[in-house]
């Protein structure tokens, strides 16, 4: 990106725009070996709760613990 690390929210805003779990799987396969891995932690952790979010149909600005047993 431009130099700078993206944070958690901005991966976030990135992977929302994938409206499936298939889709996501298939942009954070080509992006995870291109990333700094100094944003790998938020980078995963976007992914990991854009992936709760797609799981029960549902926006979280933090997914309730919950949501998490259903996520596979």
């Amino acid at each position: 990106m431009s130099g700078k690390s993206m944070t958690k929210t901005d991966w976030l805003m990135r992977f929302r725009r994938c409206r499936s779990i298939d889709t996501l799987e298939t942009v954070y396969e080509h992006l995870k070996y291109e990333g700094d891995p100094k944003e790998e932690f938020a980078f995963t952790s976007a992914y990991d709760h854009r992936k709760a979010e797609l799981t029960v149909g549902k926006l979280f600005d933090r997914v309730p613990a919950h949501v998490w047993k259903l996520v596979s």
